[in-house]
């Protein structure tokens, strides 16, 4: 859902009724943690729906390689990203498997979440804490 909404921006769902509805949808960043579906059958390519393009926005992306859903999803991503100069980062875990959210682990896989967030702050979306 996040990588069809960060590159899905432009497309609206309904008429505009008013000019709020004509401001941009685009997202600042977008952070894609273990996604699925990105990917065609045969792991090749993008799905027609995720178009990445230099318009999208700078994304983080994390997945663990145990995870069932596969990260090639999240390496055919950034190869797109980064293909597109869009400014992006990827982490592939060796373990954590699917599902484990921002809670704290026991593995590498937990730590997401600052790597995303030092990630934000160099990228001049968080404020720094200098």
């Amino acid at each position: 859902m996040t990588a069809l909404a960060a590159t899905n921006y432009e497309k609206r769902t309904y008429d505009a009724l008013d000019d709020s509805d004509r401001v941009s949808c685009r997202p600042d960043f977008a952070v894609i943690i273990y996604p699925g579906g990105v990917v065609d059958k045969a792991k090749e390519k993008l799905v027609p729906e995720v178009r990445v393009t230099n318009e999208t926005p700078p994304t983080f992306l994390a997945q663990s390689n145990d995870d069932r859903v596969g990260p090639e999803n999240s390496v055919m991503m950034y190869l797109a990203l980064k293909k597109a100069g869009v400014p992006a980062e990827l982490h592939i875990f060796a373990t954590g498997g699917h599902g484990y959210g921002m809670r704290k682990g026991k593995g590498p896989y937990s730590e997401w979440p600052r790597r995303c967030e030092e990630w934000l702050r160099t990228q001049k979306i968080l404020k720094s804490d200098v």
